[in-house]
């Protein structure tokens, strides 16, 4: 979008394109109409939202994109799949939710009609109340472009530091996940003061950063790749089932020596999950969000690919599945 496409907009296109904002490369959408928002001076955020034909402001959900793609056409706006892939976290989500729930989620964030809000709110952003940033980027961008704006990449759930500047991510809180247009002013900056981090913790945050990056670009279906009855077959494999029961406490002494108790805070990891596992071993991930999902994939398989590899390639055991059937009947 450059300089003589705006110049265009505002001779031809309506009142809320005249003070439409340049897109920035890795800009969550929320973050565009923030931006838009303090452009439009509207005193009252609701005016703002009926203008982009919203009904409220999820960060994270940002539904009926089709709607601005109409309004910039001007701009010879870019199609949906644009938006959804390079400006919402639409195909990180869909990793994580049932195919029926993800064609909703798109249905949602195109159209706006739906409800999946409220399952993908409470499916991936149950711990995630809050915006992050990292304060160096900012302080380049108010420098650069004289404002600031939140990158898409800072708010995938399993990413938790600044890759270029090597730091963890600032948070604003949001409560129950809603927000008003939020913006970070200059003076809302922190130092930037941390305990550098130690190298276990830097290779696992940025093995999960890459991860991250590859997840909202592609669609695994990790949802249906590996469910607790997936996990449990590898529980017996790894020696970690005895008679039929979950050695919990040998898992978790594996996995906190696995990752180091620095990575599992600085995650967010639910230890709630250990106690799932033992109660409910072939319903426990209905619980997990994608950071227990990734710390588990990881401990088993190294890595994404280790995975898909293994469901290719590997044979179920005979003696987990044995055991499976046990639990189900």
């Amino acid at each position: 979008m450059n300089g003589k496409r705006k110049i265009i907009l505002i001779i031809r296109g309506g009142y809320m394109l005249t003070f439409f904002p340049v897109i920035q490369d890795d800009e969550l959408l929320y973050s565009v109409y923030t931006r838009y928002h303090e452009r439009s001076l509207n005193k009252n955020e609701n005016k703002t939202i009926d203008e982009l034909h919203l009904t409220e402001m999820n960060p994270f959900l940002p539904k009926n994109i089709q709607y601005l793609i109409d309004e910039l056409k001007y701009f010879d706006a870019p199609d949906i799949e644009y938006f959804l892939n390079f400006h919402s976290m639409c195909n990180y989500i869909s990793n994580f939710i049932s195919p029926n729930i993800s064609g909703g989620l798109s249905l949602y964030l195109t159209k706006g009609t739906g409800k999946a809000e409220a399952y993908v709110v409470d499916k991936i952003f149950s711990e995630n109340k809050y915006l992050k940033y990292c304060p160096v980027c900012t302080q380049k961008d108010f420098k650069t472009l004289g404002e600031s704006f939140w990158r898409l990449s800072h708010q995938l759930p399993t990413l938790f530091i600044c890759l270029e500047h090597k730091i963890p991510l600032d948070r604003i809180d949001i409560p129950n996940h809603k927000i008003g247009f939020k913006t970070i002013a200059m003076n809302e900056l922190n130092e930037v003061s941390f305990e550098p981090l130690t190298k276990k913790t830097m290779f696992y945050v940025k093995l999960f950063a890459k991860q991250s990056f590859y997840l909202n670009r592609v669609k695994l279906n990790l949802y249906n790749s590996i469910q607790s009855q997936d996990f449990y077959r590898l529980f017996v494999e790894k020696g970690f089932v005895i008679g039929s029961e979950i050695d919990v406490k040998k898992l978790k002494k594996e996995i906190v020596e696995f990752y180091g108790i620095e990575f599992l805070e600085l995650s967010g990891y639910n230890t709630a999950l250990f106690r799932e596992i033992s109660e409910r071993p072939l319903f426990f991930s209905n619980i997990m969000t994608p950071i227990e999902t990734l710390v588990l994939i990881n401990f088993f398989f190294n890595s994404l690919s280790g995975m898909l590899i293994y469901n290719k390639r590997t044979p179920k055991r005979e003696i987990a599945s044995s055991l499976l059937v046990e639990l189900l009947v």
